[in-house]
């Protein structure tokens, strides 16, 4: 954010120019934030970073203001800090002496605060997303004070998130301080009330002009019957009864009669329009949904939540449709009844018609003020109800973890305090709603009494025909039935109102940039993948990638290597074309991505992800979404590719198997051979592996590798991975250390280099790809070991170095008693059972072993056995070393020798003499 914005500092100015307009910004800055100035602030702030006093001295002044005077974290300063330095430059351009006028907007823009923040951390931002910032930080400080403003920004944490800040501080939701936000707003009155939604009801049902006008055709019918019966009543009473005219009486009821069923027919015709028409609004709105949440931008959809858009089409879209299908249809037929009634009332007594028209505008004026907050209740309970099913499927989701760690009485203390919030929301949601309704009924009902009253009186002085007063009680039952309708659906229609916002606002979200309007042609072959100064940042604020320059030479099995959340997974990403680079270039054959067009891009890579989601359908076309016109023969090729052919046979209905859930009834290495088979069937030119065997064990992380180097060769291979043994396989490797490319080359290479990959090699072969014991500790833990203590340290570096990298299995026997121990074992990763064998064969267990301890260590004896016998728990990670290898290096340094094998003689005399008299005693025992 650059003072470009706000157009007040001149380049010609002086020093003592800007210094004392600092000086009068900290000073209204201290007066808003009721903080006691500090005279040697704003020095102390320019030399904090003279580079950003030099290019931006308010930003400067701000930021350290922000930083070091309120301590707010980096997320606030988007919406809260820009915000209120655009709010104080504005008062500092006035310099008229008056009192601050707070920043106006539209009221519309009073809203998305989330999503205000996040964009407010952009490097470039929009002049009106700062404005509408300024006029939040102006309400914030007036409705919270300026304590309420700092806890508002303490809260907002690293990103931002408005929610967590607006409880703390407000003790509202951000969508429930929206809308007061919005009601304090200066640019005139709510739009998005029940007319907001009647309104939009018009729109989408002018789609569909067929039915709507067979509904409108019906409508008029019903309410013209509805309003000529009373007419039709006055002239049987004063021509036909009264008068005893039988001819009269037979017209009249003849005409009632016609009118019945015609009523009566097109109100079936109404129905069955309606029941149509409903629906159909429904389903084009839920379409528009369902494109918005498929082409909604990458980083957009990453920072919303999906439980909320979940509940966009399950509660949302459940409130409007009973808004549409039943409350906006019957205000509509139910309305210009009421209106017909009047309009006939005049015809028949104007003095009563005029008393019956000001009750009614009394009736629906008096529930104005309820129907306001019963709107905001009826947002504000959607947003609790999205929160509460959040924590419902984040308990589904973790029930291993909660139930590991105990965290049972937790998620209900925190599911029990959410509940708490949805009663409280719903209390409030449907005592106003139904309070609105009530109001209006008892307007309705007090209109008919007045009117029935005085129509009474006038009866009495013959001033009204009692034909007139029969028409005038038909009138006031046909109002009164419409009046109450439209009070006993306004309920429906506010519930609507707040449901249609919540589905609009997900409608709003910006979609990911369109394909150019006349895509370039990479010429059907890629011969290079490249990074050209490529920088990307997912808030803005902190780069994940810093200028990165990388050229792939294709085809090439790369591997992308680095500590976690060095960005390895963000260049696939933006390989993928997923998101765009903040600066620089990704291109194929030298052409942008963004130049390229969704559908070539799509065509040319292909992704093997580290966690394989299935969609629920069979197995057969979870593989052919690879290829959606693929025959079965190209599907089982591909799954034969994969080889996981055998196990498809296997299944219940083989490829007509349904994988369940997200696939939960295959394994993780079945799953993940699935997505093989599907990339394959593909046939990209570029194969993304995203961590693809990290979530396997050992055993089919290892199988699974072996079909990746088959399946994948003639291509160009991208793969990002923290097991650095695959790299042994490609043919170059780049290494990513805080978002830069600090190293390149092959895999032998960059050991011999001996620098951040050499590092981290030496961790992943003592620890295991994922780091279980580092490398440190694992040499202090050997080193305190009895037959190693006092050992130099470079004989245990000599050791580790010729050991061998193992992965096994669950259930692995390790070492067998009574076998000769014929190597040393040490466990970098997982669990081992050791146990002893009783007289019975049985086996009873003695220690359980873990992550760097050691085992078979009599291997450094000449013919001795095992006593005990060793099984793994889990996966497990192993260094091994064979008894050859292992003398071997002894017989290199012969006082290390004699040290270590005079220890492990004494221990396993003493354990062979100890099981020899447990032997003796059991043949002792009497049988």
């Amino acid at each position: 954010m650059s003072n470009r914005h706000f157009e007040w500092f001149k380049k010609s100015e002086t020093d003592d120019e800007v210094q004392h307009k600092l000086q009068r910004l900290y000073g209204l800055a201290c007066d808003r934030l009721a903080l006691n100035p500090d005279s040697s602030f704003i020095a102390t702030a320019m030399a904090a970073n003279p580079a950003e006093a030099r290019r931006d001295p308010v930003q400067r002044l701000a930021h350290h203001l922000f930083t070091y005077k309120l301590a707010m974290p980096s997320g606030a300063w988007g919406l809260l800090g820009l915000g209120l330095l655009h709010s104080l430059l504005q008062e500092v351009v006035r310099e008229d002496g008056k009192n601050h006028v707070p920043v106006a907007i539209p009221r519309a823009d009073a809203r998305d605060l989330d999503g205000l923040a996040s964009r407010l951390l952009l490097p470039e931002v929009d002049q009106k997303d700062v404005r509408r910032a300024a006029a939040f930080v102006d309400y914030l400080l007036k409705e919270l004070g300026p304590k309420g403003f700092i806890k508002f920004g303490r809260e907002m944490g690293i990103a931002g998130t408005a929610d967590s800040a607006s409880q703390a501080a407000a003790g509202l939701s951000a969508a429930a301080l929206e809308l007061k936000w919005q009601e304090a707003s200066n640019g005139g009155p709510v739009r998005k009330g029940p007319v907001h939604l009647v309104m939009w009801v018009a729109r989408a049902a002018a789609q569909h002009r067929v039915l709507l006008f067979w509904f409108l055709l019906a409508n008029a019918v019903q309410i013209l019957y509805a309003v000529t019966v009373p007419v039709l009543l006055q002239s049987l009473f004063d021509k036909g009864i009264k008068p005893s005219d039988v001819e009269a009486i037979s017209l009249y009821l003849a005409y009632l009669t016609l009118g019945f069923l015609a009523a009566s027919g097109f109100g079936v015709v109404l129905d069955y329009t309606l029941a149509k028409l409903g629906p159909r609004i429904l389903n084009d709105l839920r379409e528009r949904m369902f494109r918005k949440i498929n082409a909604i931008d990458a980083r957009e959809l990453a920072s919303s939540s999906t439980d909320e858009i979940i509940a966009h089409f399950s509660n949302d879209i459940t409130v409007v449709e009973k808004a549409v299908i039943w409350a906006v249809p019957g205000l509509f037929s139910k309305g210009l009844m009421l209106i017909g009634s009047v309009v006939v009332a005049f015809t028949l007594d104007w003095q009563l018609a005029i008393v019956t028209l000001v009750t009614l505008i009394f009736a629906f004026w008096l529930p104005r003020g309820v129907s306001k907050r019963a709107v905001r209740y009826n947002y504000e309970r959607g947003a609790k109800d999205a929160r509460l099913a959040q924590i419902v499927k984040e308990t589904l989701l973790m029930q291993r973890v909660i139930r590991i760690f105990g965290l049972r009485d937790l998620r209900s203390t925190l599911f029990a305090g959410q509940i708490g919030q949805v009663f409280t929301a719903s209390y409030h949601q449907y005592f106003s709603s139904g309070l609105v309704g009530r109001l209006t009924s008892f307007g309705v009902s007090a209109a008919q009494l007045l009117v029935i009253g005085l129509g009474a009186v006038q009866s009495v002085d013959g001033l009204v025909s009692s034909g007139t007063i029969v028409a005038f009680i038909t009138l006031l039952i046909t109002i009164g039935g419409a009046a109450g309708f439209i009070g006993a659906q306004l309920p429906l229609l506010i519930q609507g109102v707040g449901g249609l916002e919540r589905a609009q606002d997900l409608l709003a979200k910006p979609d990911a940039a369109p394909d150019p309007e006349r895509p370039e042609s990479i010429g059907g072959v890629v011969h290079s993948l490249q990074f050209d100064e490529v920088s990307f940042s997912y808030d803005g604020s902190s780069p994940v990638l810093d200028k990165i320059s990388l050229t792939i030479d294709c085809p090439r099995r790369v591997m992308v290597v680095g500590p976690s959340g060095s960005g390895k997974s963000t260049i696939l990403r933006l390989i993928e074309n997923q998101f765009s680079p903040g600066s620089g270039h990704v291109r194929f054959n030298g052409v942008d991505l963004r130049l390229l067009g969704e559908a070539q891009v799509r065509s040319l890579i292909s992704l093997v992800p580290q966690d394989t989601m299935l969609f629920q359908t069979s197995v057969r076309e979870n593989i052919r979404m690879g290829k959606l016109d693929a025959t079965d023969a190209e599907v089982e090729a591909a799954a034969k590719a994969a080889d996981i052919h055998p196990i498809i046979m296997s299944l219940p209905d083989g490829y007509d198997t349904n994988v369940g859930e997200a696939g939960n009834k295959l394994s993780g290495g079945q799953r993940q051979r699935l997505a093989i088979a599907r990339a394959i069937l593909h046939n990209p030119q570029i194969m993304l592996l995203d961590e693809a065997t990290s979530a396997l064990d050992p055993a089919s992380r290892v199988a699974v590798e072996a079909t990746l180097r088959k399946v994948t060769a003639g291509r160009t291979v991208v793969s990002v991975t923290h097991d650095l043994t695959q790299c042994e396989h490609a043919d170059l490797v780049y290494v990513v250390k805080a978002g830069r490319v600090v190293e390149s080359g092959t895999h032998q290479a960059l050991l011999a280099a001996d620098g951040v990959y050499a590092d981290l090699w030496q961790r992943s072969v003592i620890a295991g790809a994922e780091g279980a014991v580092p490398r440190d500790q694992l040499l202090d833990r050997l080193r305190k070991r009895p037959i190693l203590k006092g050992v130099p340290a470079d004989f245990v570096e000599r050791l580790l170095a010729r050991m061998t990298v193992e992965a096994v299995a669950p259930d692995t026997v390790l070492i067998e008693d009574g076998k000769p121990a014929d190597r040393l074992i040490v466990i970098t990763q997982g669990e081992v059972q050791q146990s002893i064998r009783l007289s019975d064969g049985t086996f009873m267990a003695v220690e359980a072993l873990e992550a760097g301890d050691t085992i078979g260590e009599y291997a450094a004896l000449e013919n001795a056995e095992e006593f005990t016998r060793v099984v793994t728990r889990k996966a497990c990670q192993l260094l091994t070393i064979d008894r050859a290898a292992l003398r071997a290096l002894l017989a290199e340094d012969p006082d290390i020798e004699q040290r270590i094998v005079t220890i492990l003689a004494a221990r396993h005399e003493a354990m062979t003499q100890y099981c020899a008299w447990q032997t003796l005693q059991q043949h002792a025992r009497p049988q």
